[in-house]
């Protein structure tokens, strides 16, 4: 799996995520375009191969925790071909 398809692959999640919230009733205002979910290298290698702060940069519009969003993405990204594993 590429960087590109990865971070396509959490941007569907993010996506789905919102979807579910407004679903539920949420007053979700949140226009997150494709490539505005970045990853990048973590400093340290033992932290993994790809990195991303999207949670932290929608946890607030979606009045959520963002470490509850971190956990949810990381679900969502260890059912991807191509991932071995998220935290």
């Amino acid at each position: 799996m590429t960087p590109a398809d990865l971070s396509r692959a959490l941007y569907d999640l993010v996506d789905a995520l919102v979807a579910r919230r407004r679903e539920a009733g949420a007053d979700v205002e949140l226009d997150l375009a494709p490539d505005a979910v970045t990853l990048e290298r973590p400093k340290l290698r033992e932290h993994g191969d790809w990195a991303s702060s999207i949670a932290l940069r929608i946890a607030k519009p979606l009045g959520a925790n963002p470490r509850e969003l971190a956990t949810e993405l990381a679900a969502g990204l260890a059912g991807v071909d191509g991932v071995a594993s998220a935290e």
